[in-house]
């Protein structure tokens, strides 16, 4: 039996992915810049207040949910084991990212394309690492075996460059995203800073 809360998240989800699609579609036809919020809730038939209890901005419905998937990235990196490499941990913890951009590809491919026309919207991805960076940097000092004064500077220094790696793969991926995987373009620019062991 369905309940009234299910019939809710499925709405929600089905408006999201709605919104999604109208503001990729108006972004490939007229450009980001050019583009208003106005516009892609009145493509999906909802007023611009509605458009906001589903994304904050334009720029979170191509970026996505960054607390969330810094959130993903804390938590995944936590649960590596301790005794495993911290350059492998991180690999490791990008692993449910790889998997969501491969399930979405298209769609994430559309993104970086988007991105790539806007300059707010290249300044927005930046932003987003270096998220990401200081959500994990407390937990990556936490698994290193180094003085304390060095803790911070050497866990920001590997999480800056793994980060520059997952930046790196998703550019070469997107480009033939067809007909390449994310995942070994990942490991090679990983591999191309320090082995994976």
């Amino acid at each position: 039996m369905t309940t009234q809360l299910g019939i809710r998240a499925e709405r929600k989800r089905l408006t999201t992915r709605e919104l999604i699609l109208a503001g990729f579609d108006l972004f490939a036809r007229q450009g980001y810049d050019d583009t208003t919020v106005e516009q892609i809730a009145e493509q999906v038939g909802i007023s611009k207040r509605t458009f906001f209890r589903y994304f904050a901005n334009k720029q979170d419905l191509v970026l996505g949910d960054l607390d969330h998937t810094a959130a993903l990235l804390v938590l995944t990196l936590k649960e590596r084991p301790p005794s495993e490499h911290s350059w492998l941990a991180l690999r490791r913890s990008f692993d449910f990212f790889v998997d969501a951009c491969t399930n979405e590809k298209r769609r994430v491919s559309n993104a970086m394309r988007i991105m790539e026309s806007s300059v707010e919207l290249k300044a927005a991805q930046l932003g987003k690492l270096e998220i990401w960076r200081g959500a994990i940097v407390p937990v990556l000092a936490d698994r290193l075996d180094i003085t304390d004064d060095l803790r911070q500077m050497h866990a920001a220094a590997l999480a800056g460059a793994a980060l520059t790696c997952l930046d790196a793969a998703l550019n070469a991926w997107y480009i033939d995203f067809e007909n390449q995987n994310l995942a070994p373009l990942l490991d090679s620019a990983m591999e191309a800073v320090a082995p994976l062991q």
